[in-house]
């Protein structure tokens, strides 16, 4: 019988350093990844289905509803469910809430780049924008990073302020709304986790590693081969 995993549950279930570590574990094996597909519902919606598996292995689909008009009846304008189930018997095994699991999945992610590509020094952390990913990047990065410092852009000032408050009295890091500042180590956007050390470097590997996009193939792929080296030079070592 499926289990079905809430919000609360799954954060439960995935301190950050744990799936940080799983996920550079995952970035190294072979997986399965069609193309999603995407359909337009009525021209009010659009249903998004991502499916993806390891031979043997299990197999997950994330199913995710788009309806931007629910903003007007008070609604989300997102709804989704992710269905992890056996890739050798088709069993279905759980049900877990797709918006949480994209939610922490990507803060890790980025998190587990950063730990590549920021010096290990890094204690500044400048995060521009402040949506529903904003709390749980920052979250993560502290676990990498001996992070004590957070700067944060927003163009709402206001919520900007909030997610500062919110740092500062549940992560205990000293939490500021400020301009961008240079001195930063490490910064992050809504689409990017960004070394400003690699920029001094001019040889085409470390053009590339400055910027690893959040949830894209491309980069990814990037980062699963770095992964792939390292796992290699450790090997040879």
């Amino acid at each position: 019988m499926s289990v079905m995993i809430d919000a609360e549950r799954l954060r439960s279930l995935t301190p950050w350093p744990k799936l940080i570590d799983a996920l550079q574990s995952a970035f190294r094996e072979p997986c399965e990844v069609p193309e999603r597909l995407h359909f337009d519902i009525c021209d009010v919606g659009s249903l998004i289905i991502m499916p993806a598996w390891h031979q043997n292995g299990f197999l997950g689909v994330k199913i995710v509803q788009v309806f931007p008009g629910n903003s007007n009846i008070g609604k989300p304008t997102v709804h989704g469910m992710y269905m992890l189930a056996s890739a050798s018997n088709g069993e279905v095994l759980s049900l877990i809430d797709a918006q949480e699991l994209t939610a922490r999945r990507t803060a890790a992610t980025s998190a587990l780049a950063s730990s590549f590509l920021s010096r290990d020094s890094s204690r500044c952390l400048l995060i521009m924008g402040t949506g529903r990913l904003a709390f749980d990047v920052i979250s993560a990065h502290a676990t990498v990073r001996p992070i004590d410092q957070v700067l944060i852009w927003g163009r709402n000032r206001e919520r900007a302020s909030s997610l500062s408050h919110r740092v500062n009295e549940t992560l205990g890091l000293q939490a500021e709304v400020k301009r961008i500042q240079r001195q930063c180590g490490i910064k992050l956007g809504k689409r990017f986790v960004a070394a400003p050390h690699a920029a001094q470097k001019r040889d085409t590997e470390s053009v590339c590693l400055q910027m690893v996009r959040i949830g894209l193939k491309a980069p990814l792929d990037l980062l699963r081969s770095q992964l792939q080296m390292a796992a290699s030079r450790a090997d040879a070592g």
